[in-house]
């Protein structure tokens, strides 16, 4: 499929959601807490999502999640004896793996849910599985399940450099990996016409049905009008901070010229990096909107409600992409860790949406390289 047309196809869901929503949802879902405690792991107080944790932190994160799956099974025999009859079906993050135990103790079905995208799943877990890079010396390396992807060197993450087959990623991955490939289907966060590759890649690795169900988006992106309670823009609207005033600043531009850069909140990049970044952007001469960090930075129907927004700058986590492609927005990406180099890998070769700015929290970007990346995503050169 052209990019272009392939940008159109993707912005439809966004535009036209109700054609992709058969079955109204009537239920209210049900909240149960399981036992958590932080600090005895060596992690934070009261933390319970990873947003402001840092990134040191995620291996005993990781680890102290599964210390739940006593409580878990506990809470799912509940349910079953009260309703007299077990759950039709278990849905899992992919790095909660273990459920599959509780799942396949109680004879319930069980299924992963992927929030990101197939072909990056695929090669991540092919990179853990069989850590190819630690046999070869060479900067290209292929990978055994997928004989004509090759990646190069640069493009792994500090975790996989580093890796040896009895540190923790490797241990933790590679166990949980092992889990979801005893799961009963995947649920991946993507599209057919956008990932037919990867998603035929999944199902060959985890040997299991995998159903693309996206994209699956907040609805304040679908609907700007939305405003659910609990969420970035509810929290601005609260406060005063009118998201309809930035919105109204970036209309004053013209359709697609405004670049929009943020790189979320699980990444930094140095002061040099930054300066350079900033200097490349100035050069540029494109009106350009900086998100530094939550929660100085706008919210996303900020981003999205705008349509002067021509182009994202971007680590390119999945969520980022699916956001970026639902309406229709090129991509400069800059991949910092976990699967993003992969997802830019995709973009770049296969979907030819993206350019490729840097690799890796550690490469600095000269400031000639960033403006050159963004006048031609912008249009402005060949």
């Amino acid at each position: 499929m052209e990019p272009t047309k392939l940008l159109h196809a993707v912005s439809h869901y966004r535009q036209h959601p109700s054609q992709h929503c058969h079955t109204p949802i009537h239920a209210t879902p049900i909240l149960a807490a399981l036992p958590f405690n932080g600090p005895n792991h060596g992690l934070p107080p009261n933390l319970e999502i990873t947003d402001s944790l840092p990134y040191s932190l995620f291996p005993a994160f990781f680890k102290t999640t599964e210390t739940l799956l006593p409580s878990f099974q506990n809470l799912i025999s509940k349910i079953s004896k009260q309703d007299n009859l077990p759950p039709l079906c278990l849905v899992s993050d992919i790095f909660l793996g273990w459920t599959v135990e509780v799942a396949n103790n109680l004879n319930i079905f069980h299924t992963v849910l992927c929030t990101s995208g197939a072909y990056g799943t695929a090669v991540y877990n092919s990179v853990w599985t069989h850590m190819p890079h630690i046999y070869t010396e060479f900067e290209h390396i292929a990978l055994p399940d997928f004989p004509k992807t090759t990646l190069h060197r640069s493009q792994l993450t500090n975790e996989m450099k580093l890796a040896d087959g009895t540190d923790f990623a490797s241990v933790f991955l590679r166990r949980h990996i092992a889990y979801c490939m005893r799961t009963g289907g995947t649920l991946c966060n993507t599209l057919e016409g956008l990932e037919g590759i990867g998603i035929e890649q999944l199902r060959k690795t985890t040997k299991t049905s995998v159903w693309a169900v996206g994209p699956l988006l907040p609805r304040s992106l679908i609907n700007p009008n939305f405003m659910e309670k609990g969420t970035d823009e509810h929290v601005w609207r609260e406060q005063g901070l009118e998201t309809v005033v930035c919105v109204e600043r970036m209309d004053q531009y013209p359709p697609a010229s405004i670049l929009y850069v943020s790189f979320g909140s699980q990444f930094n990049i140095s002061e040099k990096q930054m300066k350079d970044l900033a200097l490349g952007l100035e050069a540029s001469g494109r009106p350009f909107i900086w998100s530094i960090r939550p929660p100085l930075g706008l919210p996303k129907i900020a981003e999205f409600s705008s349509e002067s927004t021509g182009c994202f700058l971007r680590h390119c986590g999945w969520n980022s992409v699916m956001e970026s492609l639902s309406k229709g927005v090129p991509i400069i990406g800059w991949p910092m860790g976990a699967e993003q180099f992969f997802n830019v890998k995709l973009l770049v070769e296969e979907v030819g949406v993206c350019i490729e700015l840097g690799r890796g929290q550690e490469e600095v970007v000269g400031w000639e390289k960033v403006e050159r990346a963004v006048r031609v995503v912008m249009g402005d050169e060949e």
